[in-house]
């Protein structure tokens, strides 16, 4: 589980990953899911997630 500050707002979410066929985008309150990225052709394609935010910048890299 990785925790990711949302620039601009309070918001906050949780990018959760493993050994699993998808990545879930939660709420950290309410544990409600965001949305999932995931792969209908190849169920074990994602490994590993880094949300990644160079310094001064307003990007995100999300690198899978």
């Amino acid at each position: 589980m990785q925790a990711f500050h949302m620039e601009g707002t309070e918001d906050a979410r949780l990018f959760c990953n493993g050994y699993y066929a998808d990545i879930l985008v939660m709420d950290p309150f309410s544990l409600e899911i965001i949305f999932t990225l995931s792969s209908r052709v190849s169920p074990d394609w994602i490994s590993a997630l880094h949300v990644l935010r160079p310094n001064k910048r307003k990007m995100m890299l999300f690198s899978l």
